[in-house]
């Protein structure tokens, strides 16, 4: 995502995008938030929807690249106790494979 999110069409679009890969049997997902300015509450209208629908299908929903003004408006909402919300898309990536090892394998 970038640029100025609205609520309405930005939460229908990218809720769109979502439902489709999961149509596809994608089930892991970050939301790149790096490119999102200025930021305001229709963030949360655009994330919970995408993030419903990903919980329901048994998938994974990470944020990646949050500036400081997103973390913010994520922990007054709240939201960050639900998303697992990482500094950069690259570190969200890496912690679903690190998740992927099976168990009794160290991460590192």
């Amino acid at each position: 995502m970038s640029g100025i999110v609205r609520q309405g069409s930005d939460s229908g679009a990218v809720n769109t995008v979502v439902q489709d890969w999961l149509l596809r049997d994608y089930k892991k997902f970050i939301l790149d938030l790096s490119a999102v300015n200025p930021v305001d509450d229709a963030l949360p209208g655009v994330v919970i929807p995408c993030l419903l629908s990903v919980m329901r299908a048994g998938g994974a929903l990470r944020v990646g690249g949050a500036s400081q003004r997103v973390m913010d408006l994520l922990k007054i909402t709240r939201l960050d106790a639900v998303l697992a919300v990482y500094p950069s898309v690259a570190a969200a990536a890496e912690r679903f494979t690190v998740e992927e090892k099976p168990t009794g394998q160290s991460p590192c």
